[in-house]
């Protein structure tokens, strides 16, 4: 969580989009940065696992067999500036594309008439009441034919840009090779980015503000604000 917010909030290349993919080193929750931390421990509380306040909205997401990403759309893109939904449906479709590149057949939540009153939920900041995250997929979210949520994303809007936080279900997903996933879902972003990705080495943030953000999102103060 402290290296995606200073990927949005201190990049060297501020007008660069960037994107990583990561793995949970234990056990792990995150819930949406307006959530209650009281309603959010009560439904993990026997899990015995992390739970962790997002900078991001959204709702109760389980890390247990996801394939985590963070991405940063920065300010001077035209679609940091659009409304969320959009931005979501975006980010969703090059989502679907690398993962059918990639032999797993998928398709967008399409929006309809049960879906007015979710377009506001788990895409900005407060989710439906049953908010585990890959229980109920909501408008543009990433689903199986049978309707089944295989991806969903959260995200933050600031004077730097956008922070997407997205979560791939892989029991869902099922076999793939994963690195190949990476590689198709990197080039469709930067299609529609309107830019072409490239490898580079995690940027060398001060240690002390990365010490200083790690310390925040492990604190008491931070997570039960709420």
């Amino acid at each position: 969580m402290a290296l995606d917010l200073l990927m949005l909030e201190s990049y060297s290349e501020p007008e660069v989009p960037r994107f990583r993919h990561y793995g949970w080193s234990v056990p792990s929750w995150t819930f949406g940065y307006s959530q209650k931390w009281g309603i959010k421990h009560d439904l993990i509380c026997e899990m015995a696992a992390h739970i962790i306040r997002r900078p991001t909205g959204g709702g109760l997401v389980d890390h247990f067999h996801d394939w985590t990403y963070a991405l940063v759309i920065p300010a001077s893109n035209s679609l940091s500036a659009e409304k969320a939904v959009i931005s979501y449906k975006i980010v969703h479709e090059a989502l679907a594309r690398a993962l059918e590149a990639n032999g797993c057949t998928v398709l967008l939540k399409s929006k309809d008439e049960t879906s007015k009153d979710v377009i506001n939920s788990s895409i900005l900041d407060t989710p439906p009441p049953s908010d585990i995250c890959f229980e109920h997929p909501e408008v543009y979210d990433v689903v199986q034919e049978n309707g089944a949520k295989i991806a969903g994303a959260a995200q933050k809007r600031s004077r730097e840009g956008l922070l997407f936080q997205g979560s791939i279900n892989r029991q869902a997903v099922g076999e793939m090779d994963w690195d190949a996933f990476l590689q198709t879902f990197c080039k469709e972003l930067g299609s529609a980015l309107g830019t072409s990705p490239k490898d580079v080495h995690f940027p060398p943030f001060d240690s002390d503000k990365i010490n200083e953000l790690s310390q925040k999102f492990n604190s008491e103060d931070w997570n039960r604000q709420r």
